[in-house]
């Protein structure tokens, strides 16, 4: 019996041309998710994949905990970007006719934004991707991982190519560079290596020379040229972030007793703060970590393991400040009030980013970066003002889930959850910051739901319980409508009893998502309100995007958003 396994993060682009390129010559198809929230799990069930959840443990430690899901005798590896070509799909077919040995190797295509690459150090890049399985483990440097056979045993060679659609554009690669660079620069500090500057740019050097001459790079024209030159900035990367893991600026950090991170905004952007606190305490777990918020979004960061003390900016004073005697405050937000007060405190570290005119007056480390212009998600963007502490690791989706600390509070709810129903909560409206689907549509999804196996429960502020009742309200015998009854903490609680939460881009998704609920978040595909910038952090996301209509609101239809819960309620089963 042979079974393909795949571990898989947002790769709905992929997984779907991976899954069809082996499913006729297996007998089984595994795929090991670690929190995708985009339709990576919805395509991989759709294709009769069985899909197990686990959160990330490293390449290296995901894909050997994958092997461990799969029935099958023999094991075929893939990543979720590659794909079969028909030769090898022959070959594997052939193979496990008549099976010699316990490991069989092929070569690797890759196609770089559109070309495929024959040379650059690029092919055949040989892989042992098809093995016996307990016959071996998958070994290496994350992220490098490589499959090693118990034994002396040589791999046969099989006919035939995995198609690798590594990168579809530039911005792809320099991503990838900068997320292998952070595990591949842990990896070495951990094993105490460090390297001069000197040696760092030799380094550099000779890895442009190996690709682009020693490895024929030349005959791949301008595609060779690209991959040498990315390839020599991923080994300045990677080295870069290994000098700077010894750096006096981290060393700093390091002594550094008590910290302030500082974003007096809304509950989603704080939501996506919380990491931040999360990878501080992890990387100096003796620092006292103080949190400024504004005062109604107190009781998120109060439910955050990660944050020792919460002060609200409300009433805040500068002598307050001063009395915290922290070394260092983070304006993740820059509020021009409390960046004066800090400075007038002495707060003798005051981090900012560089583009804004308080930040020039009130900060003495700036971090220049553009979060209007940039690709990568608000909790990632965060961590750039990470860097005045020799921090310059860029989390990954998953890794920023595991940081959140999230946690509902311990206090008891006077009302009985029906445990034979599935209890959805329906957020409608967005208080402006958020594309809205419309209260017609959540009263759509409402009528396409049975009455007797769902319970709907609309939340919101008191303003908004009266907006949507002014505009013809949600109604059912199955439906209440506790809009204004409960308190933030309450609310918490609340969303952990219920099993799913819809919502456009707001705070109740950032709340459910962290809570490990199903979160099923509406977004725009416009710039900047996409959920590539603001999509909710959890194991249980599901991202629906779309365009905006004439009412300026989302085109995406009731039924299939009931598709999705119906597929929640299974899960519950």
């Amino acid at each position: 019996m042979l079974s393909a396994v795949i571990i898989t993060f947002n790769e709905e682009r992929n997984i779907e041309r991976c899954l069809l390129s082996v499913k006729d010559i297996c007998d089984e198809l595994v795929v090991v998710d670690s929190g995708s929230n985009d339709r990576t799990v919805e395509i991989a069930l759709a294709l009769g994949a069985k899909v197990i959840h686990q959160p990330f443990l490293g390449h290296i430690g995901q894909k050997n905990f994958a092997i461990t899901q799969a029935t099958g005798d023999w094991i075929l590896s893939l990543d979720a970007d590659e794909a079969l070509d028909d030769q090898l799909k022959k070959s594997v077919k052939e193979a496990m006719q008549h099976p010699e040995g316990t490991a069989y190797a092929m070569n690797r295509l890759t196609s770089y934004c559109g070309h495929w690459v024959h040379h650059s150090g690029w092919y055949p890049d040989t892989k042992v991707r098809l093995f016996k399985k307990g016959e071996g483990q998958w070994s290496g440097v994350n992220p490098h991982d490589y499959y090693a056979p118990n034994g002396n045993v040589v791999p046969k060679q099989l006919k035939g190519d995995i198609l690798h659609f590594s990168y579809y554009t530039a911005a792809d690669h320099f991503k990838q560079i900068e997320y292998f660079g952070t595990i591949a620069s842990e990896e070495l500090f951990a094993r105490g290596k460090n390297v001069s500057s000197l040696l760092t740019a030799l380094k550099v050097a000779g890895q442009f020379i190996k690709s682009f001459i020693l490895r024929a790079g030349f005959l791949d024209g301008k595609t060779g040229w690209l991959i040498s030159v990315r390839s020599a900035y991923a080994t300045l990367v990677k080295y870069r972030k290994l000098a700077a893991l010894h750096s006096s600026e981290r060393k700093r950090f390091m002594e550094m007793k008590h910290i302030i991170v500082s974003r007096p905004d809304s509950i989603g952007d704080v939501m996506l703060t919380l990491p931040v606190c999360g990878r501080l305490k992890a990387l100096n777990p003796a620092i006292k970590i103080t949190f400024l918020c504004k005062n109604y979004t107190a009781p998120i960061v109060q439910q955050c393991r990660h944050v020792d003390a919460v002060v609200t900016t409300d009433a805040l004073t500068v002598e307050q400040l001063r009395a915290l005697k922290a070394e260092a405050i983070i304006h993740v937000f820059p509020d021009e009030r409390i960046m004066e007060m800090s400075a007038q405190a002495g707060i003798p570290l005051r981090i900012a980013t560089a583009g804004r005119k308080q930040s020039w007056k009130f900060a003495n480390a700036r971090v220049r970066f553009s979060r209007k212009n940039s690709d990568l998600h608000e909790a990632q963007l965060n961590f750039k003002l990470l860097q005045p502490l020799g921090i310059l690791e860029t989390p990954s989706l998953a890794q920023l889930t595991a940081l959140t600390g999230f946690e509902s509070p311990s206090i008891t709810l006077n009302r009985n959850f029906d445990s034979t129903k599935l209890h959805v909560v329906l957020h409608p409206l967005s208080q402006g910051s958020a594309a809205e689907w419309g209260i017609h549509k959540f009263q759509s999804l409402v009528d396409v739901l049975p009455d007797n196996h769902y319970q709907f429960y609309i939340t919101g502020t008191d303003k908004e319980g009266e907006r949507i009742r002014t505009k013809g309200s949600i109604s059912g015998v199955n439906v209440e409508d506790v809009t204004g009854t409960m308190s933030l903490t309450e609310l918490i609680a609340f969303i952990n009893h219920c099993d799913v939460l819809v919502a456009a881009s707001t705070g109740p998704l950032h709340i459910a998502a962290s809570l490990g609920k199903t979160a099923i978040g509406l977004y725009p595909d416009q710039r900047p309100m996409h959920p590539g910038r603001w999509a909710a952090l959890g194991k249980n996301v599901i991202i629906r995007e779309a365009g905006i209509n004439a009412q300026q609101q989302l085109n995406i239809s009731a039924e299939e958003i009931a598709t999705l819960i119906r597929q929640a309620g299974e899960r519950k089963k």
